[in-house]
């Protein structure tokens, strides 16, 4: 079975072990539960042989109801343990994908498909433990039980023959329908928690144009799709349910009148009787478990399905060479580099040299391609088409750490995460000393706000500080940068959010102060572009003029 397979790579040997103890378990507790109503027949019918008789199956009774209640104690405590284990190696082995992915197939997965996955998808999956119990249970139930019912009598065991396989008949036909219902409906949570997500990301866009109303209809339109698919599903599980009940409540009383004819006739015991009564809803059990199981492997497969998508994204190259430098290479040659998102190209047939010391600012309209070019030098991308070169070698061919480790970034997206500010400063270079990042904090214009607050550098982002606006966050950035301090400097948009004062002291400190550190900014403001030695100019995904001060400029065709 392929779902057994993948969890046996999840957990190792220890998967049989731990399935062959589920179905011991579910085996044991079906058997003495079948034991239970064999005996308690007996009992009836042990009465007219005497007191020492009806002791003696009492006994085997007792001794079958203890084993049920001791096995059934047992295996939910491994049912329970074993699906928590197997969420947690998930969520790890998804956590460490995720980090090891490359950047292009990763950024263009659905946010809200992603968390369903890595959080449902992976708690779904545990229902494999579940199945395992039923397999271990239904040959005691059906098979054992229905010789039970034939050695008390052929007609009884016919009748079964005929009424409960029909149960079995709407999981089998709908199969294929119920794994298309489950995915529906986890898309329709995906969509949800997407639209949420992206609600609460821009919430104070929403309330400054009044636009509560719309997102309320909007909202309501993805609960109801929400709504229409799950009851779809469950439409379908009840219908499963139902007919399988039925079933049941039309053999159940046409088996025990044909029963109570046979004790008139002679050919049966009213402990026979008793037996068969509870044999009938083991049978009946039985037949709901091989029922269920339709609709558990399809959504276990469903759950899997997703979760392999994930697993099967490409790593990030983590083999390459280490740089070393070429002689007098530029810092960053781009030869004829072409990129695409799926098939529309943002860049297109760029060739570029960036040398060591040039202060370079990337200018050009919003989609011309800037934000491209610097995942492209960051390694976060890999050209379609030419060659990005760092120092004379090929970014293709290089480690992708070990480039990373060549440059100070500071993205476009400013973040902080949970835990003091020196830790969300520090983690561009660990281990650093207090005063390394207070100095990288101070050209980065954020330290005199820090030293204000009670705790300083060890203050809790998300305890003292409710919320961090975005020109301090976008500081904090910076200042990482600043503490990790390589000799090429990557910068999208580094001073969006700050104020003219803050704005200025930054660029002035990259451009002025910076050395024979080489600094590639992505700037829009045309007093900040101004301040660069080396202009490069973007349109439409090409390199269209690059400027040099004291220099004539270079225009592109």
């Amino acid at each position: 079975m392929k779902i057994y397979r993948f969890v046996r790579a999840l957990y190792g040997n220890t998967a049989v072990l731990c399935g062959a103890g589920i179905l011991l378990l579910s085996l044991l507790l079906a058997s003495a539960q079948f034991l239970s109503a064999w005996h308690l027949g007996r009992i009836m019918d042990a009465v007219g042989a005497g007191l020492s008789a009806v002791l003696s199956e009492a006994a085997y009774l007792t001794a079958a109801v203890a084993v049920q209640f001791v096995s059934d104690v047992l295996l939910f405590w491994l049912l329970q343990r074993l699906s928590l284990r197997l969420a947690n190696l998930l969520h790890k082995r998804l956590t460490d994908k995720l980090s090891r992915a490359a950047y292009k197939p990763l950024s263009m997965l659905d946010d809200g498909e992603l968390m369903t996955t890595a959080a449902e998808n992976a708690e779904g999956l545990g229902a494999f433990f579940s199945i395992l119990a039923a397999l271990g249970q239904i040959p005691v139930k059906v098979l054992v039980v229905f010789v039970a019912i034939f050695r008390i009598h052929w007609v009884l065991f016919v009748l079964c023959l005929l009424l409960f396989p029909l149960t079995l008949l709407p999981s089998l036909l709908l199969s294929k329908k119920l794994y298309e219902l489950n995915l529906a409906e986890q898309k329709a949570i995906s969509g949800n928690i997407r639209f949420l997500q992206e609600t609460f990301d821009f919430l104070i866009v929403l309330k400054a144009y009044c636009l509560e109303k719309l997102f309320a209809r909007k909202n309501r339109a993805h609960l109801d799709a929400l709504e229409a698919a799950s009851l779809r599903k469950d439409a379908r599980d009840r219908l499963l349910q139902s007919f399988a009940r039925c079933i049941g409540y039309v053999a159940n009383p046409l088996l025990l009148t044909v029963a109570a004819y046979l004790i008139l006739q002679g050919d049966m015991t009213v402990g026979q009787i008793v037996s068969v009564m509870f044999f009938i809803d083991i049978a009946g059990q039985g037949i709901n478990l091989i029922v269920g199981i339709g609709g558990q492997v399809q959504s276990v497969r469903m759950c899997m399905t997703r979760i392999e998508t994930l697993l099967a994204l490409p790593d990030e190259r983590s083999d390459g060479i280490p740089p070393a430098p070429v002689g007098d290479a530029p810092i960053f040659e781009l030869r004829g580099v072409s990129f695409a998102y799926a098939q529309e190209k943002v860049l297109r047939d760029v060739s570029l040299n960036i040398y060591r010391g040039d202060k370079v600012a990337v200018a050009g309209r919003s989609g011309s391609g800037k934000t491209t070019l610097f995942k492209l030098l960051n390694g976060l991308y890999a050209p379609d088409e030419g060659e990005v070169l760092f120092r004379g070698q090929d970014v293709a061919a290089l480690s992708a750490d070990a480039l990373r480790q060549q440059l100070s970034v500071v993205p476009q997206e400013s973040f902080v995460f949970p835990g003091t500010l020196l830790e969300n400063v520090s983690v561009a270079k660990p281990g650093a000393e207090r005063e390394e990042v207070a100095a990288a904090c101070e050209a980065a214009q954020i330290r005199a706000y820090i030293e204000t607050l009670p705790e300083g550098y060890d203050t809790p982002v998300g305890g003292v500080i409710a919320a961090l606006s975005n020109g301090q966050m976008q500081r904090i950035n910076l200042a990482r940068a600043f503490l990790r301090d390589t000799d090429v400097w990557l910068l999208d948009e580094p001073t969006s959010a700050l104020d003219a004062k803050n704005r200025d002291a930054v660029i002035d400190r990259l451009v002025h102060a910076s050395g024979e550190k080489t600094i590639i900014c992505i700037l829009h403001e045309p007093e900040l572009i101004e301040k660069f030695p080396v202009r490069v100019f973007m349109e439409a995904g090409r390199v269209v003029r690059v400027e040099r001060r004291g220099g004539e400029g270079e225009t592109y065709a």
